[in-house]
């Protein structure tokens, strides 16, 4: 292996490690059950539900809107689409549109609503 292959292992590493942490900590991540289209056998992973303040530009204004995020990691969640379900507590959310991974690949996030 080069130097240069082994350092970024090593971060991946690192920011894997990193991740894994803050999924674990119960003071950030939940529990909750995944479905794939929103039925069938769930699948339990750990979430992180955000809920940011968003700006919507539309012609010549701009719109407040709500806005929920869901964060689940990508080594406990390989896929997610949109139509697919995760449940946090008592709430079951859909995924709303396409889901992005961050750029070392680790971490979903989703758009999502309430059902």
């Amino acid at each position: 292996h080069s130097p240069q292959r082994h350092r970024c292992d090593c971060l991946m590493s690192v920011f894997d490690q990193a991740a894994r942490t803050i999924f674990a900590d119960t003071n950030i991540a939940s529990g909750a059950s995944f479905r794939a289209g929103g039925s069938g056998v769930s699948v339990p992973v750990r979430a992180i539900i955000r809920a940011p303040d968003q700006f919507a530009n539309f012609g010549e204004g701009r719109f407040l809107s709500d806005t929920v995020l869901v964060d689940v990691q990508t080594a406990d969640l390989p896929l997610l689409s949109t139509g697919d379900t995760i449940q946090i507590g008592l709430v079951v959310y859909e995924v709303r549109s396409d889901p992005l991974r961050d750029p070392q690949r680790l971490i979903w996030t989703a758009e999502v609503r309430a059902l």
